[in-house]
């Protein structure tokens, strides 16, 4: 599947829009960061040098790496591609103002 520039532009609009589904991802991202982080310090400062250490270590690391991936790809998603989504429009749609409806309904009902 070949990417071209409309497709990852509404990938962007896509991923930037969905705010709570990217608040979801860097939150279990931080979660799964501090859990391996966790298991590190406990491995290091609890256990006995072993083989069991070393591999409960590995887990932590491993856990941290793709919590720490997942975090950081939520926080750009929150942030960076917020910016960038906003700085790409063409357009901005402007909200109308109740005040202006009122006004353009009573010229609309004028008799002429």
């Amino acid at each position: 599947m070949p990417f071209n520039r409309q497709t990852i532009l509404s990938w962007i609009n896509r991923q930037a829009d969905n705010q709570q589904q990217n608040i979801w991802i860097f939150t279990c991202g931080a979660v799964l960061f501090f859990i391996g982080m966790g298991l590190i310090l406990f491995a290091d400062h609890s256990l006995a040098p072993s083989l069991a250490q070393e591999l409960i270590a590995l887990f932590g690391l491993l856990l941290s790496i793709v919590g720490g991936s997942a975090a950081a790809f939520g926080y750009i998603s929150l942030s960076v591609l917020r910016f960038f989504r906003l700085a790409t429009n063409d357009q901005p749609k402007q909200a109308k103002s109740p005040a202006t409806d009122i006004h353009s309904e009573q010229e609309v009902n004028k008799a002429p």
